[in-house]
């Protein structure tokens, strides 16, 4: 056990480290013990014995592109999540080519706040605005493109790209998600995460797609969200192969750069072994999750600057209760959010 931390704190959110963290307060971590009674019985009295962890986070605001944004949209969780929206209000459709923010208190209800595993729809995405002048190019059979994403639920709601196709003829393709081979890349070509299946083929239409980048809502497979099949802050790789379309391309626009997690690999006849790294760019893209567990934060207390040994906090499941900001120049440019969970776990590093 080290003698003396406190050189260096880092923290991370459903695996994102946060940038912006300007303090950690763990309140308690121990039993909790309450007492009830029933109303039947006056005299019968019980206690329930729990382990509970509390404390607050302090967050300077940040607009950088990458975890921050996603932090910032995490934090709607307590009221609901911030969505991304065409211009017309609703959520985006296939066709759609706006990217507004849509703040929104759906699939949220109050009257279940205390519990831990309430589901909640979290958000992620590349907006359009965002995309530069590279695309992924599918004009063959077989043209494949694994894009890495980081999940911050543990089923998949929603999916969806942003594609253009070069005439009015229709193509076809398929998604599958992938697992990670811990060292940033797909495992293999047949890595699908356990329970999981391909989607049916899906048909882009070239009508609607053809010169414009709009975008694409894909048709998942069922056991994408039947079951809890994801780990909330691990790496995944959304694998798309073009399976039909003899005329023209289509292509999946992408970012100039990439988020924290974002990297992506091409290739020509659905094998990982051969495909090219792309390590400048970004698909543009839109998963929905639904958590089902709640936010993981794990808290590093390094001993030195090196993080070489030191503390980790680990919190599952935790409830975010409570945001106090503070305000300079009319803005809120500060907050404070508290927390508590009833999972928790500290080991040495």
């Amino acid at each position: 056990m080290v003698s003396y931390l406190g050189q260096r704190t880092r923290v991370e959110f459903n695996g994102h480290d946060v940038s912006h963290l300007t303090g950690v307060s763990i309140g308690s971590m121990g039993k909790v013990f309450d007492t009830f009674q029933t109303l039947k019985d006056p005299y019968d009295h019980d206690i329930e014995i729990s382990e509970e962890a509390s404390g607050s986070f302090d967050f300077v605001a940040s607009h950088k592109s990458g975890a921050d944004q996603k932090f910032r949209e995490l934090f709607n969780l307590i009221l609901g999540y911030q969505d991304l929206a065409d211009g017309d209000g609703t959520a985006l459709a296939t066709g759609d080519n706006d990217d507004t923010y849509l703040p929104t208190d759906a699939n949220f209800d109050a009257t279940e706040e205390v519990t831990y595993t309430i589901p909640r729809f979290l958000p992620v995405f590349r907006r359009v605005s965002e995309a530069g002048s590279a695309a992924a190019t599918f004009d063959s059979t077989n043209d494949t493109a694994w894009i890495k994403f980081r999940a911050q639920g543990e089923r998949i709601s929603t999916l969806a790209f942003v594609i253009k196709t070069s005439t009015t003829d229709d193509h076809t393709m398929t998604v599958s998600i992938c697992d990670d081979n811990g060292s940033g890349a797909p495992e293999s070509d047949d890595s699908l995460v356990s329970g999981t299946s391909a989607s049916p083929a899906n048909t882009i239409a070239g009508a609607t797609h053809n010169g414009a980048n709009l975008w694409y809502v894909v048709t998942p497979h069922a056991s994408w969200s039947d079951a809890d099949r994801l780990t909330v802050g691990n790496d995944y790789w959304l694998r798309v192969t073009k399976t039909g379309g003899s005329t023209g391309n289509f292509k999946i626009a992408l970012a100039d750069d990439q988020q924290d997690y974002g990297n992506l690999y091409l290739d020509s006849n659905a094998s990982i072994s051969g495909a090219s790294e792309q390590t400048a760019n970004e698909a543009i893209h839109y998963i929905k999750f639904k958590q089902t567990e709640g936010l993981k934060v794990v808290v590093y207390d390094y001993i030195d600057l090196a993080e070489t040994s030191g503390l980790k906090y680990t919190f599952n499941k935790v409830k975010l209760e409570s945001v106090s900001p503070s305000f300079a120049n009319k803005q809120a440019t500060r907050a404070t959010v508290s927390w508590t969970c009833n999972d928790w776990s500290f080991d040495t590093i």
